[in-house]
């Protein structure tokens, strides 16, 4: 088995990391997205307009079968989702099952017809095991909230199946990416507060981007992975053509961490470092393709659109600030703006394509 694909994505995390701190939002409702190529594609634009979250992490990558994405939406009130739970059982599925003593629904699912007739399974049309994800809004005794669900290659601390505390690779039996499932989740008083990965004592250490044509990208993420780098499952030129981009990051639990992040629109020649509040940025290193390192990493390389590159900073903040997530969506909602703007920068600004903005949150 080789490694990821969404996500992070995420990351997710994806890790991909999901929602901004200090807005406390959870998450209210999740489903699942499964079919051809373009299917899937009709589906993420509909959702997105509907206003759901498609976290960038195929589920199927690397096993073939159908391309599958989970959706979320999320809400400030106190209908929110509490748990997740992964399932094997196989046709026919249950609509609803019973662990613990608290009921759970099976994910809600829309796609091709083989995805909808197993219900939403994430090996469709990949062989491997039969599994479906199910979610829960019964209360715990830490009053818990979900506020944050990706996908990566980490088997650290990833959701097991049926109750078991093993991490579960969601291609199991389907070869492809190593897929894991992970998600947080507020408590108690810290409910408040809004999702947060500072509780792991884990803050974001390096970041690289690496960038060209899709095979380039397929070796640069295997072996980015194997170095032990997390991969945030969002191309970062998704839908406008050009090179497949993806944000790579390090994390530590030491003093060695990333403070701010900074996007800038200098054009070439891109400038290595420069000064923002009299604290020092440097640019996001880059590899891949010949075209996408020669223009510093433009996230739209080969894509046309504005020129704009990440920057990142170590120095300190008053704040004593650390960030903790990185995250791409479809939401200008508290995005990162361009050169000191407040505003939202659309990453594909110029270039057509999906709506991409950058998000990241510090402790």
């Amino acid at each position: 088995m080789n490694r990821l694909a969404t996500l992070l994505l995420s990351l997710f995390i994806f890790p991909l990391a999901v929602l901004a701190a200090g807005k406390a939002e959870y998450i209210s409702e999740v489903k699942l997205i499964g079919g051809s190529s373009d299917e899937v594609s009709s589906l993420k634009s509909t959702a997105q307009r509907q206003g759901w979250t498609v976290i960038e992490s195929n589920l199927n990558a690397g096993a073939g079968g159908d391309v599958i994405y989970l959706c979320y939406k999320t809400t400030t009130g106190s209908d929110y989702i509490t748990d997740l739970y992964l399932s094997s059982s196989a046709n026919p599925v249950a609509s609803s099952i019973t662990v613990n003593g608290r009921s759970y629904k099976l994910c809600p699912n829309e796609g091709g017809s083989h995805f909808t007739d197993i219900k939403g399974d994430l090996n469709s049309h990949a062989g491997g095991d039969d599994i479906h994800i199910y979610y829960t809004k019964d209360s715990f005794s830490d009053k818990r909230a979900v506020t944050e669900i990706w996908f990566n290659a980490s088997s650290s601390g990833a959701v097991g199946k049926d109750s078991s505390d093993s991490a579960y690779d969601l291609n199991k039996g389907a070869g492809g990416d190593d897929i894991f499932m992970h998600f947080s989740t507020t408590t108690g008083s810290s409910a408040s507060k809004g999702p947060s990965k500072s509780s792991k004592g884990e803050c974001i250490s390096e970041i690289k981007l690496i960038g060209g044509n899709s095979d380039e990208v397929s070796s640069l993420k295997s072996t980015a992975q194997r170095q032990g780098w997390t991969v945030i499952e969002s191309n970062l030129n998704a839908g406008a053509g050009g090179d497949v981009i993806y944000l790579c990051y390090k994390t530590t639990t030491g003093s060695d961490y990333i403070t701010d992040l900074y996007l800038s629109s200098g054009a070439n020649p891109v400038s290595s470092s420069i000064t923002v509040n009299g604290r020092s940025y440097k640019l996001c290193p880059n590899e891949g393709g010949s075209h996408f390192t020669d223009i510093k990493g433009d996230l739209n390389s080969h894509a046309g659109g504005d020129d704009i590159h990440i920057y990142y900073t170590k120095d300190s903040f008053s704040d004593k600030r650390a960030v903790t997530e990185i995250w791409f969506n479809a939401s200008s909602s508290g995005a990162v703006g361009k050169d000191s703007s407040g505003s939202a920068y659309d990453l594909n600004k110029g270039a057509g394509g999906d709506d991409i903005f950058m998000h990241f949150s510090t402790k």
